[in-house]
């Protein structure tokens, strides 16, 4: 990462060597782990998976060389605040539930 300048990390949980740089589309081009898999991302671009071929290939050449262990940014995912049903009120809704065949839906029985 030094070398080129460029962030490159792979993915959180395919990060799996020896990396090689492989051509992913017509002048596109992925880091590939031992799986073949595509492994590239960049933590300042998230989405990013692709990149040139000189800047692949360098990033291959660094990921095999390193010793130590990736350093991940903290996830910023908050999982939503949800609230347990009893059984009771699980039983109610789905005795509740009825099937509409012109919506092709499941419809609360209620409405």
């Amino acid at each position: 990462m030094s070398g080129t300048r460029i962030k490159a990390v792979p993915a959180k949980y395919f990060a799996f060597g020896p990396y090689r740089a492989e051509q992913v589309g017509p002048k596109w081009w992925g880091v590939m782990n031992v799986n073949g898999f595509n492994c590239l991302t960049f933590p300042d671009k998230p989405g990013a998976v692709i990149t040139d071929e000189v800047h692949a290939k360098q990033i291959a050449d660094e990921w095999n060389a390193r010793t130590e262990p990736f350093e991940y940014p903290p996830s910023t995912y908050v999982p939503p605040k949800t609230q347990q049903w009893t059984e009771e009120q699980m039983s109610a809704y789905i005795r509740n539930q009825r099937y509409n065949f012109k919506t092709k839906r499941f419809e609360n029985g209620n409405t």
